[in-house]
This record gives C-alpha cells, structure tokens and sequence, in this order.
C-alpha cells in the first residue's frame, strides 16, 4: 500500500540531488583552491613525520621529539636543531617529500 508513495518520495529526491549537483559544483568547488602554506605548516609540525628520523637519531631520541612536538608550536627541525641531533639539512632530506614517499628506493 505504501511502496507507491515511498518510491515517489525516492525519485523526487534523486531529481533534487541530480539539480543540486551542479549548483553545488559551481558555487563551492569551481575556484576551490589549497592554501599552500598553510598546508605546508600543518606537514612540518606533523608527529607522523618524527618517524622519518628514528634510522638516524634513534627510538628514544625521536619519541622525545614526538613528545615535545605535540607540547608546542614548533616545528620537527627546529627541535631536532635546538637539540643538536641534526643538521639542517640533514633534517631536511629526512623529512623530504621523496623520503616521504619512499621514492628514494625505487
């Protein structure tokens, strides 16, 4: 009895959802654009990254940097440099976006 009803409430709603699509498209995404820099703090403060150093500063070392990463605003080179495990650069290619994605082996 109810299963005429049900199925025009289901094709009314996928005739809404097919208009809204493109309204949808063309007012929030077209012209959507990442903000780099703020993308690329959020990279150089993230925990996840302190794992890239263990081979070089060891276990221990890196969990401290872990530790001390999520207390404050500081990014993973600036507590490996204010701790003297590392160079600068030395950090850098560690943390580097081919290090990252392993492309270095490959």
């Amino acid at each position: 009895v109810m299963l005429p009803g049900m199925l025009k409430c289901v094709l009314d709603s996928t005739d809404m959802l097919k208009n809204f699509i493109p309204i949808f498209a063309s007012n929030m995404i077209d012209g959507l654009k990442a903000n780099k820099d703020k993308l690329e703090s959020y990279v150089k403060k993230s925990p996840i990254l302190v794992t890239l150093l263990t081979p070089y500063i060891g276990y221990k070392k890196a969990a401290e940097i872990y530790k001390e990463l999520l207390k404050t605003d500081k990014t993973i080179k600036e507590l490996v440099l204010s701790m003297g495990l590392m160079t600068g650069e030395q950090v850098d290619n560690a943390i580097s976006e081919d290090n990252i994605l392993n492309l270095k082996n490959t």
